[in-house]
């Protein structure tokens, strides 16, 4: 088992990279710290190299490519009513951003990528694990296992 929990405390706060990519659709989008521009790249101290970020669909940012941006080329976009998916080729990976209502890009557009510093995700690649003790948590959340058996609606992975 990698992670007991709420499914709202599983999605906002998942213990690993297989939960992070997991749960969701389209999955959480991981970069390597080193790949990351300086405004991008987490505040903790003494990272481990092997650091990644993690970012959700609905928390990536696309704008103007800039120098405090990650920059990504438009692969393609996909209008479903409320929501736009938008397919993103960045660094060679291949990832996908979720912008809500209709966005227009062009095919092979050049944007920049941002996110918030609250809606990272930070994993150590090497391990799997969660590194950061802060970010994205459901109010009122809390780790210890015996209140998740006590919790009515309850989510393993």
């Amino acid at each position: 088992m990698e992670q007991i929990g709420t499914p709202e405390e599983l999605y906002e706060r998942p213990a690993s990279l297989f939960a992070a990519g997991f749960l969701g659709s389209p999955p959480m989008t991981f970069f390597p710290v080193t790949l990351l521009p300086q405004a991008l790249t987490p505040a903790q101290q003494d990272l481990p190299e092997s650091a990644v970020v993690g970012v959700r669909p609905e928390n990536l940012d696309l704008g103007a490519d800039a120098p405090d941006r990650l920059s990504a080329q438009v692969v393609n976009s996909e209008f479903l009513g409320a929501e736009t998916l938008v397919y993103l080729d960045c660094a060679g990976r291949s990832i996908v951003a979720r912008a809500p209502g209709r966005v227009d890009f062009a095919s092979q557009q050049a944007v920049g990528l941002g996110w918030r510093a609250e809606d990272m995700h930070l994993f150590d690649e090497a391990t799997g694990q969660r590194l950061d003790t802060s970010g994205p948590r459901s109010e009122g959340s809390d780790n210890r296992q015996d209140k998740h058996k006590q919790a009515g609606r309850m989510a393993s992975l």
